[in-house]
């Protein structure tokens, strides 16, 4: 029988340091292990996702994610690890308390930051209601340049089809209405500065 864990998820525009903080949580706090996912639970988590969502909103989901900039295989992978981060959140137990704390970067709450074509609040009402068993720590940057820095650096799949200030831009835009709407909407909303080197 799965052991219940309680999780919190991390979120923030691309390039805000979000793997670099869970990584150093983790080596700092004991009860924290980070959410894994293999090739068969990427295939499990979709799964699960279609089932929880059902037919119309996962059409809703595909909607979204064929406004979006790119070729058809680009966007249907957004489709797809939208839908997945549903199944994520069906496979983990965000409210159970345990001695063990998941840690999943860019869970359920990273959604509005797939659909960049869409108005954000229409994004935010369709996980509404899962927000609300969510526990999210937000990044934001330290240094607003860095961002600009790091996606040249790092590469961004979305920098093939978009100018890279665009794409700042648009981060920059959702990232701003996030953090009017979650801390109304979620179970717990903390918002951390990370700073790290390149």
């Amino acid at each position: 029988m799965k052991k219940n864990m309680c999780a919190i998820e991390i979120t923030g525009q691309s390039c805000s340091g979000k793997t670099s903080f869970s990584s150093k949580k983790v080596s700092i706090e004991q009860n924290l292990t980070i959410y894994k996912i293999g090739n068969l639970r990427k295939i499990l988590n979709f799964a699960a996702g279609l089932k929880y969502l059902g037919a119309s909103k996962a059409m809703v989901l595909m909607n979204f994610a064929l406004k979006e900039k790119g070729p058809l295989f680009f966007r249907i992978n957004i489709f797809r690890n939208a839908v997945s981060k549903f199944g994520i959140f069906t496979h983990v137990n965000y409210s159970t308390n345990n001695s063990k704390i998941l840690i999943i970067d860019e869970g359920l709450s990273h959604l509005p930051f797939l659909f960049l074509e869409t108005n954000t609040k229409d994004v935010v009402s369709l996980i509404a209601k899962e927000l609300s068993k969510i526990e999210i720590i937000f990044l934001i940057p330290s240094n607003r340049n860095v961002i600009k820095c790091r996606m040249k650096i790092r590469g961004h799949k979305r920098l093939k089809f978009l100018n890279i200030d665009d794409l700042i831009n648009k981060n920059n835009l959702i990232e701003q209405s996030l953090l009017i709407e979650y801390p109304d909407l979620c179970a717990n909303f903390t918002v951390s500065e990370y700073v790290e080197d390149f």
